[in-house]
């Protein structure tokens, strides 16, 4: 997308901010503030030590439609002039850190992790499993993931996700795979997986293994059955 009029531009350590004459002008002072801060917690929570001088380019625009997009060391988001500058901010954010600190990773375990930083840093409760809504949508899912999770875990080509790269398949079980390794193991567990995905050793499956596997897609299938249902609770 190519934005007109981008004159506000705000330089800041890890981030130069370009914002488009449609957002509001506090924007301008305030995001920078609060994307400092937040950048702090989530690079606590996720133990980084990896340290680059290079700027992410950050344009902000606005609009009706929140939307974010990523790719390294650029993001855009847009939201509505009322927006409390959390979402997409912090999910877009999310990716840069993750990406700054361990690269780029399958999409699943990618969003997934956006997805979970997202509600973990506004306190929300984990992503509902409310689209499986019937016996139908359950065996589908579960035959899906069955055939597709080593793929799903071991994908870093996003050209290849053209299929499934949709917010259930990716977004809403790649949360809820995070959450199950954070619940049923630990985040220091979880912080293993990743330093072996940054090392692109081909080791992966040594920690996320077939029982592991076996386990969350029974999981998915034993709690996911009516609308609203927080498995996070389980």
């Amino acid at each position: 997308m190519i934005l007109k009029n981008l004159n506000n531009i705000v330089s800041m350590s890890n981030y130069l901010y370009c914002f488009n004459d449609s957002a509001p002008t506090h924007w301008m002072y305030t995001l920078p503030v609060i994307v400092q801060k937040r950048n702090t917690e989530i690079k606590k929570l996720f133990n980084c030590k990896n340290i680059s001088n290079k700027k992410t380019i950050y344009i902000v625009d606005s609009s009706e439609c929140e939307r974010g997009r990523y790719s390294p060391y650029n993001i855009f988001c847009s939201a509505k002039k009322s927006s409390d500058l959390y979402h997409p901010f912090i999910h877009e954010e999310t990716h840069d850190i993750i990406f700054r600190e361990f690269g780029m990773l399958p999409c699943f375990i990618f969003e997934g992790l956006a997805e979970y930083v997202q509600r973990w840093f506004c306190s929300q409760k984990l992503n509902d499993l409310s689209f499986l809504h019937n016996e139908e949508s359950k065996l589908y899912t579960v035959k899906y993931m069955r055939e597709k999770i080593y793929w799903l875990l071991n994908e870093y080509d996003f050209n290849k996700y053209n299929d499934s790269r949709n917010y259930v398949w990716i977004y809403t079980l790649g949360e809820n795979f995070i959450n199950f390794i954070i619940e049923k193991y630990s985040f220091e567990f979880l912080l293993k997986i990743l330093r072996v995905y940054e090392k692109r050793e081909n080791r992966i499956f040594d920690y996320i293994t077939d029982d592991i596997i076996r386990e969350w897609i029974d999981r998915i299938y034993d709690y996911g059955v009516k609308d609203g249902y927080d498995i996070s609770t389980q």
